[in-house]
């Protein structure tokens, strides 16, 4: 709306495609909403700071509204569940190897 608005005053002509949709380049299209959606992604991924933690940097007060800005595709989802049943496995095995230890003494 904002470019129609530019294009009516004939202040601006943009280049469209064939839908009539103002073409840009990426880089214009990133806003600050954008860059803190991705700091929140980004912070959310690392698994060092907890959801509240989070949620004090970035201001939300509910969590329903503050997981709408986590953005991880399903591939991300699938990995993160694949790596704790690895851990859990792990910590079986280990489990496992102390108390067989445990038992020769």
């Amino acid at each position: 709306m904002r470019e129609q608005e530019l294009e009516d005053k004939g202040k601006i002509v943009f280049e469209r495609d064939e839908d009539g949709d103002v073409i840009k380049p990426r880089y214009q299209l990133a806003v600050t909403h954008t860059a803190r959606r991705s700091c929140l992604t980004n912070l959310y991924k690392l698994h060092i700071f907890s959801d509240e933690q989070i949620m004090s940097i970035s201001g939300h007060k509910d969590k329903r509204t503050f997981y709408s800005y986590i953005l991880l595709s399903g591939e991300e989802v699938a990995e993160e569940i694949t790596a704790k049943l690895k851990e859990l496995e792990k910590q079986k095995i280990e489990e496992k190897k102390v108390s067989s230890n445990e038992s020769l003494f």
